[in-house]
């Protein structure tokens, strides 16, 4: 009997843990698309998709699904702030016209959007 306690004590330790991991992410929300909605995933290859066409009055979601962490920065017009994985950044364009954007941390990760009437 006492060499199955620990057994029991190890299977009860993996339930509660899982269960724990099941509530953090379920408490991150997931972006949806729609007429007025784009989103964009961060990964380690770059942003996806690196060029959208919008209407103006749409809103962008940016979030990372990588685990290194990024940004999505306008120069002069938004800027995400460092978003980890998981996190994300909405913003909501206004006026027509090209905003190109990087993250700073990974120059080379490189996008656009371009925003019609």
């Amino acid at each position: 009997m006492r060499s199955l306690l620990p057994l029991f004590a190890f299977g009860l330790a993996i339930v509660l843990f899982s269960g724990c991991l099941e509530e953090q992410f379920a408490k991150r929300p997931v972006p949806t698309e729609g007429p007025f909605s784009k989103v964009v995933y961060i990964t380690g290859a770059g942003f996806v998709p690196s060029e959208l066409y919008i209407r103006q009055g749409t809103q962008v979601t940016w979030v990372n699904d990588d685990s290194t962490p990024h940004t999505a920065t306008s120069e002069g017009r938004f800027d995400s702030g460092v978003l980890r994985k998981g996190d994300s950044f909405s913003k909501r364009f206004d006026s027509v016209g090209v905003y190109d954007y990087v993250c700073v941390l990974h120059p080379l990760l490189r996008g656009v959007v371009n925003v019609t009437r």
